[in-house]
């Protein structure tokens, strides 16, 4: 059994369910202390497992940014959001550059921290590698349903396609890992 007002620890949550939670986010924000929720537990599962699964829906990713511009300053000064889930929030902008560059340029000040300054100046510069990595793991995901046709596909693909090679890669497996943490 959950606790009352928590959350599942990791759903999978559709696109229509991930607006819902930043609805309610939203709600407990501004209603949070009348009806004594701590919208912790909501932020931490919306911007760590439902952000790293959604990040590339459009829609997501708009209704994600709004909430975060519009409120910084409580996720700055109240929550440990900007700190612990930028790496999700880079994704966002390594999958939309020109969609979402602006709005990122205002909440990049938030996040940045003493304890985060150098991890958020090597993902600015990693941004790319960031897009890359995320292009290569979408099309290896459209590979193959099965590991065994995977691997079959996978063998293919890597001779023809040198990123997927990387990707499979044990060796290089690390780097992708880093570069696509949650």
């Amino acid at each position: 059994p959950q606790p009352a007002g928590s959350l599942p620890p990791s759903p999978i949550y559709s696109r229509n369910e991930s607006r819902l939670l930043l609805v309610l986010i939203q709600f407990f924000f501004h209603h949070g202390e009348a009806v004594v929720y701590d919208p912790d537990a909501a932020c931490s599962t919306f911007f760590g497992s439902v952000l790293s699964n959604n990040f590339k829906m459009p829609t997501v990713a708009f209704d994600t940014m709004m909430l975060c511009i519009e409120h910084r300053e409580h996720l700055f000064t109240h929550t440990s959001i900007f700190p612990r889930f930028f790496p999700n929030l880079f994704k966002i902008l390594a999958w939309s550059p020109r969609t979402f560059l602006m709005e990122f340029v205002e909440i990049l000040p938030f996040m940045i921290q003493p304890n985060t300054i150098l991890e958020i100046l090597h993902s600015l510069l990693d941004l790319p590698c960031l897009a890359a990595g995320l292009e290569v793991v979408r099309y290896v995901q459209r590979l193959g349903p099965t590991e065994a046709d995977a691997k079959k596909a996978f063998s293919a693909q890597a001779t023809q396609n040198p990123a997927v090679g990387a990707y499979l890669n044990p060796v290089q497996r690390p780097l992708f890992n880093y570069l696509l943490r949650p």
